[in-house]
């Protein structure tokens, strides 16, 4: 039943927030992870609001450090379902692709994710670089995650040493969001010039 599923997801991602179940719901891998798993990979039309409620989810428990790691290693699971829904356009995809991104800037916050993020998963960088190169002013917050994303991926540690030659279109994207003007693309403007600190690009 369509409309007890779509409760039972609501729930769900309501006690994602809660930073005490944030492991135990991600540990529980045959019941609430892949519930929420597969609610992220629906593509029915009519399920819209699931897979938001899903990926919603999925990027509240992206917030503990004791899951960013292992979600981001779920090949077959978390990782696809993440990148798909990035790349999601139209207003009617609008939560789900800022769920999306949410999410993967929450799991690039993790220094141990951040080498193959950037140099394993080309799909996972160039779907965080289309977005960070939107311009209409209603894909403000879209724009901003991927672009933090990206903030996140230019820092370097010992393991990981970025180059923007490494991706087509990062250069690109950051000088591009640099370069904006006026209060509300503040965020977007500090990101990308921190970003490109960090990469070495002036």
């Amino acid at each position: 039943d369509v409309k007890t599923r779509l409760n039972a997801l609501r729930t769900l991602q309501v006690f994602a927030a809660d930073a005490a179940n944030k492991q135990s719901m991600w540990d529980d891998v045959r019941g609430v992870r892949q519930a929420l798993i597969d609610a992220a990979k629906l593509t029915d039309p009519g399920t819209e609001k699931a897979r938001v409620c899903g990926l919603a989810a999925l990027q509240n428990l992206a917030i503990d450090p004791r899951n960013k790691q292992l979600m981001w290693q779920d090949q077959d699971g978390v990782r696809p379902a993440l990148v798909a829904a990035a790349q999601l356009v139209g207003p009617t995809n609008y939560k789900a692709r800022l769920c999306s991104l949410g999410a993967l800037q929450n799991l690039s916050a993790e220094a141990t994710n951040r080498r193959s993020m950037w140099a394993d998963d080309p799909k996972a960088v160039n779907v965080v670089v289309d977005a960070a190169r939107l311009v209409e002013p209603s894909e403000r917050e879209v724009r901003e995650r991927a672009l933090a994303t990206l903030w996140n991926l230019s820092a370097r540690t010992d393991t990981h040493q970025p180059n923007w030659t490494d991706h087509k279109g990062v250069q690109g994207a950051l000088t591009e969001a640099a370069k904006l003007t006026g209060p509300d693309e503040r965020k977007a403007r500090d990101y990308a010039l921190a970003a490109i600190q960090n990469l070495g690009l002036h």
